[in-house]
């Protein structure tokens, strides 16, 4: 399995742009920094997998 180490930056409600109802709870989405630089990623928040600090 492939892991990226990053930073969480922020944890957002997502609403899929094609959606035309709203849903009763809006998923949260996970914004990550890559550690060393590198390009931003969002990932699901049940995905994420925190890490010691070091």
């Amino acid at each position: 399995m492939w892991h990226r180490l990053g930073e969480l930056m922020a944890v957002l409600p997502f609403r899929e742009p094609t959606e035309t109802r709203e849903p009763a709870k809006l998923p949260e989405l996970a914004f990550l920094r890559p550690v060393g630089g590198g390009r931003e990623w969002t990932t699901s928040v049940d995905a994420l997998v925190p890490v010691g600090e070091g």
